[in-house]
């Protein structure tokens, strides 16, 4: 019997998170063996939208041999005050198969909100709090979670955090949202660090104690490992996220740059930035817990050099 893949997709009900599903879809990380996809979001009729859209992008596949695909809808609330409950619900209760049965498992945190655009002086303390409980703590108990129950059991476990620019550049009136996506950065890139080491531990008893002297331990992760993570921006997407940054955004410079852009037609298409990102998951062609950005992938594929990311 072949070896079983997982992937868990949270705020796939539309934007990004559909796209990436799509994406997953016809790629030999899912046909190449049988697969089971969870889809996590809050609106049920979106989950069962993007299902039906992978079933018939599955079906279609010019492939040579197709093993089966079940597609697994999980309603959740990850900004629920009982977020660790939601994310036991997705990990635990709706994956149909004990981690034994998976070779490879895949998370990818997508779910996440804009919450409210404007300058750090107007920021409330229910703005800051609502989006950074959606934003940072939901997927970091996620995680946690996912890791507890699959990474000492799978030969493969892949992270995924979908990034922003914001993550490392400021924006005017973003400073909350960037904050956070700053965050979720920094532990994703932490979890990379930590589960090398573990795995260090694990192999080799006693290894980071005979290494005491060495400055780079506890700092910087392996390049590969049986945790990877990445941490992929996908640029500036023509989605309903996107829409309401033009809407409700203050009238500052910022704002005139995304309306331009949408004018003009220079929004990055989400089903293109998400096959770049399952083109790298492919690939394996990134340092562990990396900030990749769409575009360093595009100018990376233009003049053939080594990807390794931020």
């Amino acid at each position: 019997m072949a070896a079983r893949s997982l992937f868990i997709i949270t705020g796939a009900s539309r934007g990004f998170g559909r796209s990436i599903a799509l994406a997953l879809a016809d790629s030999p990380l899912v046909t190449a063996q049988p697969t089971d996809i969870v889809l996590a979001a809050r609106s049920v009729d979106g989950l069962h939208e993007t299902q039906r859209a992978v079933e018939r992008i599955f079906n279609e596949a010019d492939v040579t041999t197709r093993h089966p695909l079940a597609l697994h809808v999980c309603a959740v609330d990850f900004g629920s005050p009982t977020v660790d409950v939601a994310c036991d619900l997705v990990v635990s209760r709706t994956v149909p198969h004990p981690p034994g049965a998976y070779h490879s498992v895949t998370l990818v945190n997508n779910a996440g909100s804009l919450g409210r655009l404007a300058r750090i002086r107007d920021q409330t303390l229910e703005d800051v709090r609502r989006n950074l409980e959606l934003n940072v703590t939901a997927p970091l108990v996620l995680t946690a979670a996912f890791l507890k129950r699959f990474a000492s059991e799978c030969a493969r476990t892949v992270v995924v955090n979908v990034s922003s620019l914001a993550a490392v550049q400021p924006f005017d009136t973003w400073g909350v949202y960037s904050a956070n996506k700053a965050a979720r950065d920094m532990f994703h890139r932490v979890v990379a660090l930590e589960e090398g080491i573990i795995e260090a531990e694990e192999t080799l008893p006693g290894i980071v104690e005979r290494a005491g002297n060495d400055e780079t331990l506890g700092t910087a992760p392996a390049r590969h490992g049986r945790v990877r993570v990445l941490n992929y921006a996908p640029g500036p997407l023509d989605t309903d996220m996107q829409a309401r940054i033009r809407a409700e955004m203050p009238n500052v410079q910022l704002r005139q740059v995304y309306v331009k852009m949408h004018d003009e037609g220079r929004l990055v298409d989400p089903n293109d930035s998400a096959k770049v990102l399952v083109s790298m998951l492919e690939s394996d062609d990134y340092d562990n817990g990396a900030h990749v950005d769409f575009y360093d992938v595009q100018q990376h594929h233009a003049s053939k050099t080594t990807l390794v990311g931020k």
